[in-house]
């Protein structure tokens, strides 16, 4: 993490929240209390990842960094994209990672288009249990390990194509909320 990284958080709208958009005087209250439930949520980043959160000051974003899936469903969508492709990259990185921990033992291509590489890791390489644990903690859903994008209603870090799809094709169910994590000191 540079001096901030970027926290992107779906959240899902419930009954109140689906009430308080029907009224444009309820909004920014809306706001407030989504990034209530957003900031609540990671709250585990504390301490251990970051040093402070805060609403996102990034171009196009309304109030409280909370973009409303009905009212503004291209900036909902603009800072998604956003988010999953820094999530992508996250996962390549850490992919990368895990594998620069390892040797080749053995590789060959068994076609035009199949290859086959077989790698041998260390069980006491302490960076690559770092890493296998942040990996499993994410897959997990746990909020705390290196992610850019989480799904609040669902618990995960990583949701499948057809959850995806449920998603974004209702939009207007939803709010997204970006926080600005500023890393720990030192």
């Amino acid at each position: 993490m540079d001096n901030k990284n970027h926290f992107t958080v779906v959240l899902p709208l419930g009954d109140t929240g689906q009430a308080m958009l029907r009224n444009e005087s309820d909004l920014t209250d809306l706001r407030a209390m989504l990034w209530n439930r957003a900031a609540d949520a990671m709250k585990p980043l504390l301490g251990r990842i970051c040093s402070r959160i805060s609403p996102a000051v990034l171009p196009g974003l309304p109030p409280y960094s909370v973009a409303l899936g009905r009212t503004e469903p291209n900036v909902f969508l603009m800072r998604y994209l956003a988010a999953r492709e820094a999530q992508e990259m996250e996962l390549a990185d850490r992919n990368l990672r895990i594998r620069s921990r390892g040797r080749i033992i053995f590789s060959e291509r068994l076609d035009e288009s199949i290859g086959m590489t077989v790698t041998a890791f260390r069980r006491d390489d302490p960076e690559l249990c770092r890493e296998l644990e942040r990996g499993n903690r994410f897959f997990q859903g746990d909020i705390t390990c290196a992610a850019c994008l989480y799904y609040l209603g669902l618990n995960k870090s990583y949701i499948e194509e057809r959850q995806e799809q449920q998603i974004l094709s209702q939009v207007d169910r939803y709010a997204i909320c970006v926080a600005d994590l500023w890393p720990v000191e030192g």
